[in-house]
């Protein structure tokens, strides 16, 4: 069934490779990754797991690009990361997590270079806000030395942020 076999120096099997299908092990046996191939580049589903066998990486390709959501989870099975993309570029909302759940970044992709940004500290409070309006750029972050915000402006010029002088 498998065109080639590798082994660790101990004896394990350390992956089972076809031309469709590459599955590796942790030394323990356990699978630690599944890809699955289509003309010699990743095509569908890609699986990786920690040495306890919880998932730790969902991910899809199509003909070696990444397509569709991608998560990953903790080694408590805790979903710490998720996005989607499209032809390869982030697309849509893509949030991170701490290892307790608790939401601590969202990111909203409108375009190849730009996204709204929302980011929290570990009490949940927001700390950091980037958003777009139109080619408008409004950044504030909690500055805790000093118990404010502080803000900053600019436009997007096609190609990169002007911040506006005062």
């Amino acid at each position: 069934m498998y065109e080639t076999r590798l082994f660790y120096a101990s004896g394990a099997l350390y992956a089972e490779l076809t031309p469709e299908l590459h599955s590796y092990f942790y030394e323990n046996g356990t699978v630690k990754t599944v890809e699955r191939y289509k003309e010699g580049r990743l095509d569908g589903e890609v699986l990786l797991y920690w040495p306890n066998g919880q998932r730790k990486r969902k991910s899809f390709f199509i003909r070696g690009v990444r397509e569709g959501l991608d998560q990953m989870w903790n080694c408590n099975g805790q979903l710490v990361d998720e996005g989607s993309y499209e032809a390869g570029r982030a697309v849509g909302v893509h949030r991170r997590f701490r290892e307790d759940g608790v939401l601590i970044e969202e990111a909203r992709y409108i375009d190849r270079a730009r996204f709204d940004l929302r980011s929290w500290d570990e009490t949940g409070q927001l700390r950091l806000e980037a958003l777009w309006e139109g080619l408008t750029y409004l950044e504030r972050s909690w500055n805790r030395s000093k118990s404010c915000w502080m803000e900053k402006r600019g436009h997007w010029d096609g190609a990169k942020i002007v911040y506006a002088s005062f």
